[in-house]
């Protein structure tokens, strides 16, 4: 952002004449240097974290859920089990999968993380299997 030592922006918000049945306008006036601060500090507080999804055979898993813990933000693992995702500090990454046990696993100071994921055999006890046949 630019520096205009302590000049303020005027941003009109315009409501729709369909909802409103009217052209209604509202003004919200803020200090540049507020807004300029508070992005730095959004910024500087989420960090890139990698990391790969195998299973209990080494194999990269396809498809796994990683989601940030008590928000809607998330990823997906790719082809190899290799996914990225953005974190605040002190983030708790849920992985999940179908057929296999979730966890959730703090990131604390790490940006790379190697996540094996067990099968849920439980849940595979639980499958019934029909069969049909004509003759």
């Amino acid at each position: 952002m630019r520096k205009t030592n302590g000049a303020r922006i005027k941003i009109l918000l315009f409501s729709s004449m369909l909802f409103w049945g009217g052209n209604l306008s509202a003004e919200v006036t803020t200090n540049e240097r507020d807004l300029e601060f508070t992005n730095v500090a959004q910024q500087q507080n989420v960090r890139k974290i990698t990391g790969t999804i195998k299973d209990e055979l080494g194999e990269g898993m396809v498809g796994v859920n990683i989601l940030l813990k008590g928000t809607n933000t998330g990823t997906t693992s790719d082809y190899d089990g290799n996914f990225s995702i953005e974190v605040p500090p002190n983030a708790v990454l849920e992985i999940s999968y179908i057929g296999f046990l979730s966890q959730a696993v703090p990131v604390g100071d790490r940006t790379q993380l190697d996540i094996v994921l067990v099968e849920d055999t439980k849940m595979l006890k639980e499958v019934v299997v029909l069969g049909y046949g004509t003759n």
